[in-house]
């Protein structure tokens, strides 16, 4: 019983240091200016994997903005994951909203860049991130295999505005499409074998 007490306090302590953490590393970001756009950061300093890079930003949304986030990817880039967090750095609910992608579920444009449009409403767009009602969050990005980042750019824009700012040919999706694609990523994340 002395073990398991120890052992309980400990991971009490590591929850708390770890939302500590994500308070204190979104904070940090906001105080850079870091808001509706991205920066590089390099956690290869901290032992992080070779020939993997992040972009982080925070998100601040009215109910009719959008970030659109914009990325050419380098040569050797074979995997990417985009995730949506809350101002604790909790990942927002993956499994019955579209609030992360990754490079199987999203797709390039015809032109070779990645778009990817971020907002609490479905634009019909094929790589839409949903923020689940928060006007307020984090924006990580993980790309892996290049020797050099993608080069990024993040922007807001309004809704409305959306059809005169992203190309013709970028994917889109009817309803029906979102519902099937929200049910795959439900039924997955139930079949999803535990670590």
């Amino acid at each position: 019983p002395e073990r398991i007490e120890a052992k309980m306090a400990a991971m009490a302590l590591t929850a708390e240091h770890t939302i500590a953490y994500g308070i204190r590393h979104l904070d940090e970001l906001v105080d850079e200016g870091v808001i509706n756009e991205l920066k590089l950061i390099d956690y290869g300093a901290n032992g992080g994997m070779p020939l993997q890079w992040y972009h982080e930003g925070t998100f601040d949304l009215e109910d009719e903005e959008a970030l659109l986030v914009e990325a050419t990817l380098p040569p050797g880039c074979g995997y990417f994951s985009f995730s949506l967090t809350d101002r604790m750095f909790v990942t927002l609910d993956w499994v019955h909203a579209q609030t992360s992608l990754n490079a199987k579920q999203a797709s390039l444009d015809d032109d070779g860049v990645l778009r990817v449009v971020i907002s609490g409403t479905d634009p019909g767009v094929r790589n839409w991130m949903d923020t689940t009602g928060y006007a307020r969050g984090a924006v990580q990005c993980r790309w892996i295999g290049s020797t050099e980042p993608p080069q990024v750019t993040a922007r807001k824009v309004t809704l409305n505005a959306l059809d005169e700012v992203l190309p013709s040919f970028m994917a889109r999706v009817t309803p029906e499409e979102r519902t099937a694609a929200l049910s795959a990523r439900s039924v997955g994340a139930q079949l999803r074998s535990l670590w």
